[in-house]
C-alpha cells in the first residue's frame, strides 16, 4: 500500500516538451529578473523620495510652527513690557504726588514753626 499523499501526486514522465517547457519558464524567470529588480528599485526610489518630500513638509510647518509661537510670544512681551511700562509711568507719578505732598506739609511745618517763633519775640 502507498500512503495517501503519494496516491495523489500523479508522476509526470520526464519527456522533450516536458524538458523544455520547464527550461523555457526557468529561462524567462531568469530573463525577468533583472526588470523585477529595476521595477523594486522604482518603487523603493518613489517612496523614498515621497517620504524626504513628507519630511520636508512637516519640517515646514514645524518651522512655521515655532515661527508663530515666536510671534506669540514677543507680542505677549511687547504687551507685558507695555502693562510695566503703564505702571511705572503710574507709579512714577504717584511717587511724584506724593513727594509734592511731602514738601507741601514740610513748608506748612517750615511756616508754622516760623511762626510760633514770632509770637515767642
Amino acid at each position: 500500500r502507498r500512503p495517501l499523499l503519494a496516491q495523489s501526486i500523479v508522476p509526470v514522465p520526464i519527456t522533450a516538451p516536458v524538458m523544455v517547457t520547464v527550461s523555457s519558464i526557468v529561462l524567462i524567470l531568469l530573463l525577468s529578473l533583472p526588470l523585477v529588480v529595476s521595477l523594486l528599485m522604482c518603487v523603493s526610489k518613489k517612496k523614498k523620495k515621497e517620504r524626504e518630500e513628507e519630511a520636508k513638509i512637516r519640517e515646514e510647518e514645524r518651522k512655521k510652527e515655532e515661527e508663530r509661537k515666536r510671534e506669540e510670544a514677543k507680542k505677549k512681551e511687547e504687551e507685558n513690557s507695555q502693562l510695566m511700562c503703564g505702571n511705572s509711568k503710574r507709579k512714577r507719578e504717584m511717587e511724584e504726588a506724593e513727594k509734592k505732598k511731602e514738601e507741601e506739609k514740610a513748608k506748612k511745618a517750615q511756616e508754622e514753626h516760623e511762626a510760633k517763633r514770632e509770637k515767642t519775640r
